[in-house]
């Protein structure tokens, strides 16, 4: 921090902050509005702070890796829908928002996740130790059926014999006979629901380009802009299956017909299935190995 000559005569040393002070106090303010920016349940009281993911917010739960939001037109237009949207989701169900978690195909700006801890409940703490790896091969098993050790090797590898003993001692697969079968999907796969959102101001097709992507992995694709925007739009937006153009006018939605048994899109889609599960048991001080 340097220091500067005020009309006071005395060395004012918060005149002038150095550029790294500015980005620390800047993602502070940031910080505190993604804290504040979380939707209502119904008509009930917001989700809960520890239930909002962002950076600096994960600690102890590897994998899950938020990017730094920077404070701007399109944070604002994000933090203000946010604070505004009111959720209808079944009955014991819960939320986590996700502020652009690191997946492969980039940083989606917010995920919705509706989840059932009642059916996490029930999952053994070796689940904790399951990586993305195993994750694929879990969701190659849930779209194929049953497979034998060597037909799975043929499409993973050697490494697959480990995913496999891990997937096993989680309790999401099992063997029968001479093959290896998922378990029933609504008791492995605790999520309803998961809604991606990408704000954007003006740059629509960006922002249609961001969405279609983000399909890959959630059952809802959102596009959030001005709602003189989204009306020029609509037309391009059902275009695309799971695509939706939202303003910030759009605040109310249900959700209450989610398929209990819904199934994962992706094994991206795990893996918001499993950070859910395994932050939730962070908030219980619940103690997760992790290889």
């Amino acid at each position: 921090m340097l220091a500067c000559k005020t009309d006071f005569g005395v060395n004012a040393t918060d005149c002038v902050r150095q550029p790294e002070e500015l980005n620390r106090t800047t993602w502070k303010d940031a910080a505190r509005s993604l804290d504040l920016a979380r939707p209502r349940i119904g008509s009930k009281s917001r989700i809960a702070e520890r239930d909002v993911v962002r950076h600096g917010s994960v600690h102890g739960v590897p994998g899950v890796q938020p990017r730094i939001w920077r404070e701007g037109p399109e944070f604002d237009l994000l933090t203000s829908f946010l604070q505004s949207l009111s959720l209808s989701v079944p009955r014991g169900a819960r939320v986590k928002l996700f502020h652009q978690p690191r997946l492969e195909s980039g940083f989606p700006d917010a995920v919705l996740v509706v989840w059932r801890p009642s059916v996490a409940k029930k999952w053994p703490a070796q689940r904790g130790q399951l990586k993305p790896f195993d994750l694929r091969v879990l969701h190659y098993l849930t779209l194929v059926g049953n497979l034998s050790d060597s037909e799975l090797h043929v499409v993973f590898g050697h490494q697959v014999r480990k995913a496999v003993d891990r997937l096993i001692a989680s309790g999401t697969v099992l063997r029968r006979r001479d093959t290896v079968c998922h378990q029933r999907l609504d008791a492995i796969f605790a999520v309803s629901k998961i809604v991606a959102v990408e704000a954007k101001m003006r740059d629509w097709r960006g922002a249609l380009d961001q969405a279609v992507l983000n399909t890959w992995f959630s059952d809802e694709s959102w596009m959030l802009m001005p709602h003189g925007v989204t009306q020029r739009i609509a037309n391009e937006c059902h275009a695309y299956s799971g695509v939706r153009c939202v303003s910030p006018e759009d605040i109310v939605h249900d959700f209450r017909s989610a398929d209990c048994s819904a199934k994962p899109v992706s094994y991206a889609s795990w893996m918001f299935n499993e950070w859910a599960w395994r932050l939730s048991l962070r908030d219980q001080n619940v103690e997760v190995h992790h290889d």
